[in-house]
């Protein structure tokens, strides 16, 4: 039996907590099929230094430590959720546990286990994942701002709340950009610029920099400043970054954070923009971009963050 039918075979049979080995591979480069969960998929052994954790869409990519017989080993697996796509899956699956020509795809992997994700992740394209770690980011970085000038700010944004921060007096929406000239913002709603109380919109402009700030080193400044880890880690993980992934790693320098009040003067549409202060009927959503070229702001000093 070939290798992908074999993989083909043992996914139907495999169950929870259980790894089969792929007999269809050469003792020396051993692999397994797995069933962790609601999960399954393949893996491969890893040195015990390894630590992984990625995904994208369905499939998750990532180091555990599994006995195996009477051994522990820390294992690097590749899985997938979607039942449906079983047959499918199995082929990218052989394909990341055939040794190759005397066995250099499989050094490769476990060698260079960052480098086969980012080469996949570039294959079938995550452009939107990506913009996504950027404005985490700079929502992050306007957290470790609010918890010098505000009291306990709540961070509700990855919650899908109507703004990004709240606290007692005041709410922040932030926005962030990696253009280094245009200063134009997404509006998500009708209501997100809409509040009872005062409200600021804070503008990130961010460059990617091999020498800059992460999610990682906001995160451990957020902790520093009284944030409680496990709850951090949760949001984040909820909103697809989770620990010890790369984007947690990736570095950018903050070119300039601008604070503007949202007041009379400041361009935006509520319901009081329509006749009646009501929205047309049939109209349950808008979204729009605006143009902040002109428009007064304060800059925030970036002195605040340890690079």
């Amino acid at each position: 039996m070939d290798i992908v039918n074999e993989i083909r075979d043992h996914f139907s049979s495999t169950i929870n907590g259980k790894a089969i080995p792929i007999s269809a591979i050469q003792d020396a480069y051993p692999a397994w099929v797995v069933r962790l969960d609601d999960r399954y998929g393949v893996a491969v052994e890893v040195s015990s230094d390894i630590q992984i954790s990625e995904r994208f869409s369905n499939v998750r990519y990532f180091t555990k430590e599994l006995i195996l017989g009477e051994q522990k080993k820390n294992l690097l697996l590749l899985t997938s959720s979607l039942e449906q796509l079983r047959q499918e899956f199995s082929n990218i699956c052989a394909l990341f546990v055939q040794p190759g020509a005397k066995g250099e795809d499989r050094a490769n992997i476990v060698n260079n286990p960052h480098e086969w994700w980012l080469k996949w992740k570039e294959l079938l394209g995550n452009s939107n994942y990506d913009k996504t770690v950027y404005s985490i980011l700079g929502e992050m970085i306007i957290y470790l701002y609010l918890l010098k000038i505000e009291a306990n700010p709540k961070w509700t944004g990855p919650k899908s709340g109507t703004v990004d921060f709240e606290s007692s007096a005041s709410d922040f929406e932030v926005k962030s950009t990696l253009n280094k000239y245009d200063a134009i913002v997404t509006v998500n709603s009708q209501y997100q610029l809409k509040t009872n109380k005062d409200l600021s919109l804070i503008f990130c402009r961010l460059e990617e920099s091999n020498y800059g700030i992460s999610i990682d080193t906001v995160f451990d400044q957020l902790i520093n400043a009284g944030v409680d880890p496990l709850e951090l880690n949760k949001t984040l993980f909820n909103i697809g970054i989770e620990e010890n992934s790369l984007d947690r790693k990736k570095k950018y320098k903050v070119l300039e954070l601008r604070k503007y009040n949202i007041d009379s003067y400041f361009p935006r549409i509520t319901e009081n923009s329509f006749k009646n202060s009501k929205m047309p009927n049939n109209i349950i959503h808008l979204t729009y971009k605006v143009d902040l070229s002109g428009i007064d702001y304060d800059l925030i000093p970036t002195n605040f963050i340890n690079c």
